[in-house]
C-alpha cells in the first residue's frame, strides 16, 4: 500500500466514523428536542392550571436533560467550559434525590465527596429510565456506603 492510499484510507475511515457520531448525537439529541417541542405546543394550548403546571414540570425537566446532553457532547468534543466547576463537597445522596423532586423512596444513608451537579446528573438517567421502563411501582433507592479495603 502506498502512501497515497494509506491517506485515502484514512480519510475514508475519518469520514465513516465522522458520519457516525453525527448518526448518533443526532439520535441522542432528536429524543428531547421532540419531546421540548411536543411539551411547548401541549402548554401553549393547555387552558387549565393543573395541566399547565403539569407540563411546566415536564418541559423543565426535558429542557434540563437536553441541557446535559449538549454539555455532555461539548466536553467530549473538547470544549472544556462545559466542564463541572466548583469544588467536590460532601453530598447527601439522599438529601439529593429529595431535593431533586424524583418520585422515589430513599431508604438508607449515603455521603459522597462530590460536585452536587454531578451526582444529579448521574442519578437523574437512572431514575428517569426506571420511571419510564420499569414496574408501575414505587420507585425505592438505598443508599449505603463500604468502608474502603
Amino acid at each position: 500500500m502506498t502512501a497515497v492510499d494509506a491517506s485515502v484510507a484514512t480519510a475514508s475511515d475519518l469520514d465513516l466514523l465522522r458520519r457516525r457520531v453525527v448518526n448518533v448525537v443526532g439520535h441522542e439529541l432528536r429524543t428531547p428536542v421532540t419531546t421540548v417541542r411536543g411539551l411547548a405546543e401541549s402548554l401553549a394550548a393547555a387552558t387549565d392550571e393543573g395541566t399547565r403546571r403539569e407540563l411546566t414540570t415536564a418541559l423543565v425537566r426535558s429542557a434540563a436533560r437536553l441541557e446535559r446532553l449538549v454539555d455532555d457532547l461539548l466536553l467530549a468534543s473538547g470544549v472544556l467550559t462545559a466542564s463541572p466547576v466548583g469544588d467536590a463537597v460532601e453530598v447527601d445522596l439522599a438529601a439529593a434525590v429529595r431535593e431533586a423532586g424524583w418520585p422515589a423512596a430513599v431508604e438508607g444513608s449515603a455521603t459522597i465527596r462530590a460536585r452536587v451537579e454531578s451526582v444529579a446528573r448521574i442519578l437523574e438517567p437512572i431514575v428517569d429510565n426506571a420511571r419510564r421502563h420499569g414496574e408501575p411501582i414505587e420507585i425505592r433507592i438505598e443508599a449505603s456506603t463500604t468502608a474502603a479495603p
